[in-house]
């Protein structure tokens, strides 16, 4: 007879109700390492540090920190004593990872492009004066620091770890020049333009900009680019601040065509392996993590690592191995075994990891399917001799995104590099 929905929620909330959620770290946690959250002062010396570094660290990732240090600290002999001096820069360090991802490649080079034109740009933009008699200052000073906001933060963008977000470059490329087509023109670079950098053209006088009817100024263009006006040139001091916004829109417009290729040529057909490196060693970094959150819920449901040597799964086509050998697989694998691969195979290591990859991913859907049969009422499915309590939620919600970590993984090492 089946069971009334009354007692089916009961069950539940006795089966649930069996193993309140522990606040003692977990067994699984290797040296048993606190859970306590950091005080206020070890996140302000956090944020220090990977403010001089330029990126963040996950605990226990010497290598990483090794490497950063290395590329953020520039060794000299001054006066035939030893120093070191820092080396700020605008984009995170290069190769810097475990696995040799970060910036790398096709956009290591629009990134030092792109960051030689944005250092060449910044004096330009301070030594600006409006050349308008009647101009208000504060609105030409309002253009001038909000394109240098959009300018910088597109430049940062454009060197963000792991690649550019494609819609926010677009989003501050078009808020600082964006072109509107004009219906039948003759030629795709004909029509009108908007933005940031216009604004601060016509408030400077070099542009013969008008305001529209969303208060936005507009210039018109001519193969994608507009000419400049020199009404309000009178003396060698003012030629050199018309130079200067001349250089500017060219640099602007050369990093943004550079964007643009890179996205064409390298992004949109991901072929940038630094990028594609640094996507592997977070998702590996998460396979870390998933595991120990496997092994938290796992003692949760008081099943601790002693009973988890000799609880034995019985899986298809494979010797029977226990439930700590398979987790503590995947965790040398996430943290080891595939860094080591990628780190001195490159792409080839990348494949070399697809075999235990599709492995462990098989194996970890083996045991999930087994813990739901577990699970479920149905007398007719046989039992996989599992804990009982292997079957709670609490347990199956972390292998299940264990289980997808893993398949994230493995779309990303069979894909074309």
């Amino acid at each position: 007879m089946a069971k009334s929905d009354f007692d089916e929620l009961a069950d539940a909330y006795e089966f649930g109700s069996t193993y309140p959620v522990v606040t003692t770290p977990a067994a699984g946690q290797s040296g048993g390492a606190s859970t306590s959250a950091p005080s206020q002062l070890q996140q302000l010396v956090t944020h220090a540090i990977q403010g001089v570094l330029g990126r963040s660290f996950k605990q226990g990732d010497y290598r990483s920190f090794k490497a950063a240090l290395e590329v953020s600290f520039e060794y000299k002999e001054v006066g035939g004593r030893p120093t070191y001096e820092w080396k700020p820069r605008a984009y995170p360090s290069v190769g810097a990872t475990d696995i040799g991802g970060g910036i790398s490649g096709a956009q290591y080079s629009l990134v030092s492009f792109a960051s030689s034109l944005h250092e060449k740009a910044t004096p330009l933009i301070d030594g600006l004066h409006s050349l308008v008699p009647e101009v208000d200052t504060e609105n030409f000073e309002a253009a001038r620091s909000i394109f240098t906001t959009a300018w910088d933060e597109f430049v940062a963008e454009l060197s963000r770890e792991g690649a550019p977000r494609t819609a926010r470059a677009n989003a501050l490329s078009e808020s600082i020049f964006k072109i509107e087509i004009v219906d039948g023109a003759a030629n795709l670079g004909e029509g009108t333009a908007t933005g940031h950098l216009v604004r601060l053209g016509a408030l400077l006088g070099v542009l013969d900009a008008e305001l529209n009817e969303d208060g936005d100024y507009e210039v018109n263009v001519v193969n994608g680019r507009f000419e400049f006006t020199r009404e309000f040139v009178v003396t060698s001091e003012e030629e050199g601040y018309l130079t200067s916004f001349i250089a500017l829109t060219d640099y602007f417009f050369a990093v943004a065509n550079s964007w643009q290729f890179y996205f064409d040529t390298f992004f949109k057909e991901k072929k940038d392996l630094g990028g594609r490196l640094l996507e592997i060693e977070r998702q590996l970094a998460v396979i870390e993590d998933g595991v120990n959150e496997v092994f938290v819920a796992m003692d949760s449901v008081n099943v601790d690592q002693s009973e988890r040597l000799v609880i034995m799964i019985n899986f298809n086509d494979d010797d029977d191995m226990s439930v700590e050998d398979y987790l503590s697989w995947v965790a040398s694998f996430a943290s080891s075994e595939a860094p080591q691969l990628i780190s001195e195979g490159g792409k080839w290591g990348v494949q070399a990891l697809v075999p235990t990859a599709t492995k462990l991913h098989n194996l970890t859907a083996q045991f999930i399917g087994k813990l739901e049969r577990t699970r479920s009422a149905d007398t007719r499915r046989p039992r996989s001799g599992l804990p009982k309590q292997f079957s709670h939620a609490r347990v199956l919600d972390p292998l299940h995104e264990l289980e997808r970590y893993l398949g994230a993984l493995l779309q990303t090492a069979k894909s074309d590099f």
